[in-house]
């Protein structure tokens, strides 16, 4: 759904709405209705090792928490996350009336 809204004030809305974290070494990240994106460092999440721009919790948009896969996250080294929560992207998307319809 990304690509057909590239070229909307919504992307830019998105991305304001994502926020900072930093983990330290072997600090565990439980699951939370956020999606979290890799700045820079290396974690597992689940049996996979992430590292600089890959994500987890891409499930956290489902309603049925059943439905998720609710996997703990481990920081291997310092690790620079940006996230946004459930609600934000909720909030983002009630002013944009389209890119709500292309997200659900």
């Amino acid at each position: 759904w990304l690509k057909d809204v590239l070229h909307s004030r919504f992307l830019g809305n998105l991305v304001l709405g994502f926020d900072p974290a930093v983990y330290c070494p072997n600090e565990l990240i439980h699951p939370t209705d956020r999606l979290y994106v890799v700045q820079h460092g290396v974690c597992i999440h689940g049996r996979v090792v992430l590292n600089k721009n890959q994500v987890w919790n891409v499930d956290f948009l489902l309603m049925q928490p059943h439905l998720r896969r609710l996997q703990t996250t481990v920081a291997i080294s310092y690790l620079h996350v940006i996230y946004i929560t459930k609600n934000r992207l909720d909030e983002t998307l009630d002013h944009f009336p389209r890119e709500k319809e292309l997200v659900r």
